[in-house]
């Protein structure tokens, strides 16, 4: 998958991103990823839908056109090998791990996540939106209950 596609892919995420944000600020339960959102307040007590709005609508700036040009440009000319990365998540900030996320699959590898048990709903939620956007970038993305499996690289936040 080229840079490009995966820039563009990145760009509407965050105009998705901006659309949730709205709908946890007016409750407004006609979407299906409003139910992840909720699911993930019940979860997490820290997971309210003002902390998720404020998340979403940080990642919708972080992720706009001339940023996320930025971005890119820092290691878009570096040719890599695909590896398999193994991602364990923490859950204590709503898509705390989401920065981890993006950045192998911006480099070309294939995520190995381990959820957070405080978080289960809105990575799912975030790479279902991905699908929406490019099904072959959410392909690069497996989900772990238990043992990441072999992996090349282990990225892991918390404590």
């Amino acid at each position: 998958m080229s840079a490009d596609q995966k820039k563009k892919t990145f760009i509407e995420l965050g105009k998705s991103f901006a659309r949730l944000a709205d709908i946890a600020s007016s409750q407004s339960d006609d979407d299906q990823y409003f139910e992840a959102m909720l699911r993930a307040r019940s979860e997490n007590s820290w997971f309210t839908l003002e902390n998720q709005e404020i998340a979403l609508r940080n990642w919708s700036k972080a992720l706009e056109a001339e940023k996320v040009d930025r971005w890119f440009a820092e290691f878009e000319a570096v040719e890599t090998v695909p590896k398999r990365i193994g991602l364990i998540m923490a859950g204590n900030i709503p898509m705390v791990g989401l920065h981890d996320l993006l950045c192998v699959l911006a480099s070309g590898h294939k995520a190995m996540v381990k959820l957070s048990s405080k978080d289960r709903q809105l990575l799912p939620m975030v790479v279902s939106l991905i699908r929406d956007i490019d099904p072959l970038l959410a392909e690069m993305v497996e989900w772990r209950d238990e043992m990441l499996g072999e992996v090349e690289a282990i990225v892991a936040t918390g404590t």
